[in-house]
């Protein structure tokens, strides 16, 4: 197989899984599923010979292709909006979950109820939590809310954001218990939000159960965070840098 060749199967496989997660969760997908059946059952009919059944499942293709375009025509003008702006749609989706997380964190730092948040952006830390619940949900200040109510079940636990998507909660964090001098007065969940985001790189926003406290722990450290004003700036969009990592990074270094 030739080089042109390999390139021209990835090319149909990216654009394929990309309508798939476009539409996988839309009453589309099942249609699409159904003319990828009758599809197969033309095929199958064309090589076993089976002639007039072949052209009547060609035929209702044909039908069921017009009337996809017919039935679902906002849908498609939508999604290849989607298609045109997908930039900004990235661009939208990361300010919507900052402002979610910014106004869960400060309505539970004034009820002193603790949180910690997990940003990460590659999945580095899933794999050594425990007690891990898969939620994949849309990031909302209600539902962070939810979570570390104090009687609810996961509140102990830490919530993991991947993809701006709140993919995990009730996480138990790895921690070694490794004493650190300058964070002895410091409790558990600022200890493990310290620990996970210098060995797995992610972003943790603590909020203190006893001072109500609200702070972002990087890699470059711990900054503690006195306001929305603050907190909207630490993770200020910047047009040069496209990662909140990377936002964070160059605003430590100022």
């Amino acid at each position: 197989m030739e080089l042109i060749d390999i390139l021209d199967i990835i090319i149909i496989i990216t654009i394929g899984l990309f309508f798939y997660r476009l539409i996988k969760k839309t009453e589309a997908f099942k249609i699409l599923l159904g003319l990828l059946i009758v599809y197969a059952l033309y095929f199958i009919a064309l090589q076993t010979g089976l002639e007039r059944t072949a052209n009547i499942l060609q035929k209702a293709s044909e039908v069921f292709t017009l009337g996809i375009v017919l039935i679902f025509h906002p849908e498609l003008r939508i999604a290849l909006r989607k298609i045109g702006g997908i930039a900004d749609i990235k661009v939208t989706e990361e300010k919507e979950v900052i402002t979610s997380i910014e106004e869960a964190v400060f309505t539970l730092s004034k009820q002193k109820i603790g949180a910690l948040i997990i940003i990460d952006h590659h999945q580095n830390l899933i794999n050594h939590a425990d007690n891990v619940v898969s939620i994949d949900a849309k990031v909302t200040t209600e539902l962070l809310q939810t979570i570390f109510h104090p009687n609810t079940r996961l509140h102990d636990g830490a919530v993991i954001i991947h993809n701006h998507r709140l993919a995990y909660a009730g996480c138990k964090l790895p921690l070694t218990g490794a004493k650190r001098e300058n964070f002895s007065h410091l409790g558990t969940r600022h200890l493990a939000a310290i620990e996970n985001a210098e060995r797995f790189g992610v972003i943790a926003i603590v909020v203190s159960e006893e001072t109500g406290n609200v702070s972002v722990v990087t890699e470059e450290g711990l900054t503690r965070i006195k306001s929305s004003t603050m907190f909207k700036a630490f993770f200020n969009e910047d047009e040069e840098e496209k990662t909140w990592l990377a936002k964070i990074l160059k605003n430590k270094k100022k």
